[in-house]
Order: C-alpha cells, then structure tokens, then sequence
C-alpha cells in the first residue's frame, strides 16, 4: 500500500457516528509534511539516496526497509511512524516514535505521534505526558495561535483527561483548542460535555449549540443538550433537544412529532423551527418544511442552515 493509498483508508475508517477520532490523520500528515519539508527533505536530498524517493513517497513496506538499513536516521522512523499511524497501527507508530523520543527527547514530531497515538488507542493515561509537554512548547511560539497541530494536541490532551473523568481539568485545554479553531464542532461537544459532568449546565448548552451550529445532524451534541436543559428544568428545551436527536439519528417522523409539541411553547425559538423544517423536508412535505424554514428566517434571517435548507426546499418545489 503506498502514500496515496491511505487517503481512501481515512475516508473508509472514520464513520459518521465517531466524529472524535477524526483530527489525528490529516494532523499528521500537516505535522509531517511541514517539518519534513523545512528540515527532513533537505536532509534527505542532501544525504541520503535510496531511489531517489523521499519518505513521504514510500510505502510502510519500504520504509519499514529503510529503517532497518539506516536506524539512526530520525526523519525514516519518524515518516513510517506517521504511516503506521495512517494505517492506525498505533502500538508501531508509538515504539518508532519512542526510540526516537529516547534519543532526542526534545523532538516535538516524535511527541506528537506517541501522545496521540496513546490518546488513539485507548491508552489516556499514557498520553498525558507526551501531549502536555507538546503542548507548552507549541504553546510559547509566537505562532501558537495558527498552530493547527497544537490545536489537535490540545484537543486530544481534552479528551484524555474526560476520559479517565478529570473534566475540571479538560476544559481549559479544550477552550485553548477552540481559540485555535473555532469551528471545531468536536471540541465543542467535548468541552460541553465537561461541563455538563462539572454540573456547570448553561456553559455545557451554550457549547452544545455551537457544535450543532457547524453540525446540524450531530446527535450526541444533542444529547447532552437534553441532559442540560433537562438539569436547568427548561423541559421544553429539552424536547426540542430529544427531537433533533431523532432527527440525528434518521427517525423523522419521531422528530416532527416531538418538535412539534415543544413549538406549542417555544413559538420564537428560530433553531425549533429549522428542525422541523429539516424533518418535513426528509418527509417528502415541502410546503410544511417551507413554512417552517420561513418562519425561522422570520425570528433570526441569519441563520444559515435554514437559508441554505429554504433554498434547496424551494428549488425542488419549482421543478
């Protein structure tokens, strides 16, 4: 399998339920590629021949070989670690990454690959260390704020901490990542739920409605939104939450039908009405689904998603 190969892996192993677990990929080819490009194709083009291909352009198999033949050539290991983490190979990504850690303990490529590759394989304990100190390094470059791979620690150190149920400590790590990427719906469904598990509801909602906002259709955003206003005794709240979960999770009918019950008493709530305007449109009622995307509009005219939606409700009814 070579390089351009482990795009189509990528697409067939990140579904559309476990949208965590998507960052580590393109964040380690960018980690990759920019460093390799700045120091470790010099390097290579200068001193080192093997077919005249650069590591990126390898496959495992013949970096697996280059490694062997040069073992105390960092940039090798480093790229078949990065490859190992694209076939998410975790356990090799992590042991290439550690001897070069071992050596240059300094080296902020190798750390990168163990933390996340410990946060990917389930192992949140273990990559606490190597993204914390990733992290404050990243962290003090005047760059800090456009680091996209800083973001993407950041992110991953977040959620290793919710997972091994430290949530006081994940939100300021999240809440950095976010003033990296501020469309991030992830990171704002995890720092919701942070707070939610911190009992600390109206930041856990207002996170909620921002991952939601880049992600109409993302159910456990929607979740724990319904768990909030569910613990702020906002229970109409709450059944427009449930309803964009059915909606979330295909069952439309489900989500007419419990969004337009909470309409009876949130008639100014413009995101009810987008939802309801999304249901009827997957059922085949358009002029409803136009009436409640108008209606949205009419309470907030710059809500996006319901331009957008109006927009493909009223091409379709005029074919």
């Amino acid at each position: 399998m070579n390089i351009r190969d482990l795009a189509k892996k990528i697409q067939n192993f990140f579904s559309e339920t476990n949208q965590i677990r998507r960052i580590v990929i393109y964040a380690a080819i960018a980690l990759g590629l920019a460093l390799m490009s700045f120091g470790g194709y010099y390097y290579w083009d200068r001193y080192v021949h093997l077919g005249d291909e650069s590591p990126v352009s390898m496959s495992i198999n013949e970096l697996e070989r280059a490694a062997q033949e040069h073992p105390d050539n960092i940039e090798i290991r480093l790229a078949l670690a990065e490859s190992y983490m694209l076939d998410t190979q975790y356990d090799r990504a992590i042991q290439q990454a550690s001897v070069v850690l071992n050596a240059y303990p300094d080296n902020e490529r190798a750390m990168f690959i163990v933390g996340v590759g410990y946060a990917s394989s389930g192992r949140p304990e273990e990559s606490l260390a190597p993204l914390e100190k990733f992290t404050k390094i990243r962290a003090a470059a005047p760059t800090a704020s456009l680091d996209s791979s800083l973001e993407t620690a950041l992110f991953y150190l977040g959620n290793s901490y919710i997972n091994l149920g430290r949530y006081e400590e994940a939100i300021p790590k999240l809440s950095q990542a976010l003033t990296i990427n501020s469309t991030d719906a992830d990171a704002f469904y995890l720092l919701g739920q942070a707070y939610t598990e911190t009992g600390q509801h109206e930041q856990a909602v207002q996170n909620y409605q921002e991952a939601v906002r880049f992600v109409p259709n993302f159910a456990e955003a929607y979740q724990g939104m319904a768990e909030s206003y569910t613990a702020l005794d906002r229970p109409e709240y709450a059944a427009y939450a449930r309803g964009m979960v059915a909606f979330s999770k295909g069952n439309y009918s489900a989500a007419r039908r419990d969004l337009e019950h909470a309409a009876q008493t949130l008639s100014d709530y413009a995101p009810l009405y987008v939802g309801l305007g999304l249901a009827c449109e997957e059922l085949g009622d358009l002029a409803s689904a136009e009436a409640h995307l108008k209606r949205a509009l009419e309470i907030d005219p710059y809500d996006f998603t319901a331009t957008q939606a109006l927009g493909r409700v009223q091409s379709v009814m005029q074919k």
